[in-house]
């Protein structure tokens, strides 16, 4: 895809954009967690059947032999010379393939792209063993892995730069915190993604300035719809304008598309208003938001006694916390019901110790007292069920997120809690959100 060429080739300290073709071995959503390959650099894999030893015929590559030989912008396309001896094939290819490169007959020149034939000479050897997983040795970045039929280059895509275009996969807790009610719990606002960013931008026009050769900027634009944009600007060997691109982390926000964009003259070597560059946005793109919610583990820090009740026995009143059956985030080692012990004074339930609090209640515990008397002098208890966020659920990943987004913990709605009186007055009072 001529649309998505990757900055591949170095001369004289200046990237050349799509200076020849590339395929990079790679996925999307991945991270780099070792930077090792079993392939070794010079090495494609075991390679058998590419030629007839007798008189050198090539049966497995796209063979350039035709007459006169096809070219492709006035470069000859494919693999054009082959050759071979005891230990390996040699390869000589422009790496610069057969389908057209330059769509509409203008891309090329629009984006300021300059295609050359790469000369390269790849060595292949027919026997290949993979290296075992100790003697593997890391392969540099942007290194050459592979060959294709045509003879365009296979690169492996390594790099210490982690490269973030997806979901939220993971959202790590620093501090578990405490006391957060698992009626009431914390919410999470997750930093929006991109919304009418820049995708591609065509350079309308610009100037070539000879004192800045070789030069590289990082520079603002100024549009009437849009903002937040940054964009990479580089001068070739004359100091025209090679290319202009959008930095990968800094598309902006509320662009359009057709807005114009005007890069300050005086920002990338020049001197009067002549010198500005304009650019035109092609196409925007937008993320999807993500988002999560927090799981409290929950463990009874307060109970609230609405009516002591009458009529209970002082040694066998008993009060059970009862898990509510549809509560199933928590059990095994992760879960400890709560115990309660009530004080009775003349059949009356005056107050109830926390003898355990329990751990692992995501949703509020039913309070069952026993014996169970007559409904119109029985108890009314209520618990207050709080604890840290144990864990956090992603229930929407978001999409096109160009770097980790920044969280904030937004407490309930609300505060809640518990008000001690005695003969009508407020004694103590106790915040649980």
């Amino acid at each position: 895809d001529v649309a998505s060429l990757a900055r591949v080739k170095e001369r004289n300290s200046s990237i050349i954009e799509g200076s020849y073709f590339i395929i990079y071995a790679g996925v999307s959503d991945f991270e780099i967690l070792k930077n090792t390959t079993y392939y070794q650099e010079g090495d494609l894999g075991f390679v058998t059947n590419l030629i007839d030893e007798g008189n050198l015929v090539v049966t497995s590559w796209t063979f350039n032999d035709q007459t006169p030989l096809p070219l492709n912008q006035d470069i000859i396309a494919g693999v054009t010379q082959v050759y071979t001896d005891s230990e390996a094939v040699y390869v000589y290819t422009s790496s610069i393939p057969y389908y057209d490169i330059n769509p509409n007959g203008t891309y090329l020149q629009n984006n300021n792209i300059e295609i050359r034939d790469a000369r390269l000479f790849k060595k292949i050897p027919k026997v290949f063993e993979k290296a075992v997983d100790t003697l593997q040795e890391p392969t540099p970045a942007n290194n050459v892995v592979g060959i294709l039929r045509d003879g365009t280059y296979i690169h492996n895509w390594k790099s210490e730069e982690r490269i973030i275009r997806g979901g939220v996969e993971t959202i790590n807790i620093v501090n578990n915190g405490d006391d957060f009610a698992i009626d009431n719990p914390p919410q999470l606002r997750i930093e929006s993604p991109f919304n009418g960013a820049i995708g591609n931008i065509t350079v309308n026009s610009s100037t070539t300035i000879a004192s800045e050769a070789n030069q590289t900027y990082t520079v603002n634009g100024f549009s009437t719809s849009g903002s937040g944009a940054r964009f990479t600007v580089v001068r070739n060997a004359s100091g025209s304008v090679q290319s202009v691109t959008v930095v990968d982390s800094l598309p902006g926000n509320n662009y359009t598309v057709g807005v114009s964009i005007i890069i300050d003259g005086s920002n990338v070597g020049g001197v009067t208003e002549d010198d500005d560059i304009t650019l035109t946005v092609d196409d925007v793109w937008s993320g999807v938001q993500a988002e999560a919610e927090m799981v409290i583990s929950g463990q009874v820090k307060e109970v609230y006694i609405k009516d002591g009740g009458s009529g209970y026995p002082t040694s066998t009143t008993a009060i059970t916390v009862v898990k509510d059956p549809t509560d199933t985030v928590f059990s095994g080692d992760n879960f400890r019901d709560a115990v309660l012990r009530p004080v009775v004074v003349d059949g009356k339930i005056t107050k109830v110790r926390i003898l355990d609090p329990g751990t692992g209640y995501t949703k509020t515990p039913t309070v069952v007292v026993t014996p169970v008397i007559n409904v119109d002098f029985r108890a009314d208890i209520e618990l207050q069920v709080g604890g840290p966020v144990s864990s956090i659920t992603i229930t929407n990943n978001g999409q096109n997120y160009r770097s980790n987004p920044s969280i904030e913990v937004i407490k309930g709605s609300g505060a809640s809690g518990i008000l001690n009186v005695d003969d009508g007055r407020i004694t103590s009072a106790s915040v649980v959100t």
